[in-house]
């Protein structure tokens, strides 16, 4: 059924639909590679044992090697067309965030209009996350069920725009927002123009009108589409190459609260362009 589409955002050479793709995949292997070829895999260590106790038992075990760092090579740095995906992509996710109705009081409220207003704009994939009451807990959740929300909550729309993955999150509240939320979305859109760049992220981050509770950067460097390249407490993961597509995400601990923002931007060159007002097409 999505044949049509993964050709459409891919470069597979061949794609095939299999019940028991181990299997399969080993019976290929076997009909088209010389018996002591090499087989890459992208995160081998994170390989299903459904999938890869096949190939075990067809011997093919020694020959598996990790090609995780072959595809980063590959992936990044993107192209313009990426970047131009990605805009939209960028665009789709703040016009979906803007659909929320600023009477809501329910986390059903919130997915049902920020999934709607999404798919309608183009989406093909929407992950969306809610912190449903800042005062309580600044976590984001996939919600099960329904849950009331507080006066201040965040919202993570992650999507897929023709394959390109961008999370953007924002926090909302009902009535005017606080001053230091306009003091910190200002100091996260001068600071996304650093990322990547000559400064080192604790400069980048100490310049935060509040203390940083937590940061992270992620790309597409594996199997999922956004993976943790690095983040406030743990080393760096994978250097990217500059005009990598990236996702920034930060929380500040405010004086009247914590607050959360994410956005999509190009390592070294700065945030994508911004969202134009009016609703996306696809």
């Amino acid at each position: 059924r999505t044949h049509g589409w993964i050709r459409s955002v891919s470069h597979m050479g061949e794609l095939v639909a299999a019940p028991k793709p181990g299997a399969r995949a080993a019976e290929i292997l076997a009909s088209k590679l010389p018996a002591q070829a090499l087989v890459g895999v992208i995160g081998l260590d994170s390989l299903p044992w459904t999938t890869a106790e096949p190939l075990l038992a067809a011997g093919w075990g020694p020959r598996l090697v990790d090609a995780t760092a072959a595809y980063i090579t590959v992936r990044h740095p993107g192209d313009d067309a990426e970047h131009a995906m990605a805009r939209t992509a960028r665009a789709i996710a703040e016009h979906a965030i803007a659909a929320i109705p600023a009477t809501a009081r329910k986390t059903s409220e919130v997915l049902a209009a920020l999934d709607g207003a999404a798919r309608l704009a183009g989406a093909e994939e929407v992950l969306p996350r809610i912190a449903p009451d800042l005062g309580r807990s600044a976590t984001l959740l996939r919600i099960e069920g329904d849950q009331e929300l507080g006066r201040r909550y965040a919202v993570d729309c992650s999507m897929a725009y023709k394959g390109v993955w961008v999370r953007v999150i924002q926090s909302m509240t009902r009535g005017a927002p606080p001053t230091s939320w306009g003091d910190a979305e200002a100091w996260f859109d001068d600071m996304l123009q650093d990322v990547g760049g000559s400064r080192s992220m604790a400069d980048l981050v100490a310049t935060a009108p509040a203390e940083v509770t937590s940061w992270a950067l992620e790309a597409s460097i594996g199997v999922a589409p956004l993976s943790v390249v690095a983040c406030s407490d743990r080393p760096a993961v994978q250097a990217l190459p500059p005009n990598s597509l990236a996702v920034f995400s930060v929380q500040l601990a405010l004086s009247d609260g914590p607050w959360l923002r994410s956005a999509p931007l190009r390592l070294g060159a700065g945030a994508l362009a911004k969202a134009s007002a009016e609703p996306v097409t696809a």
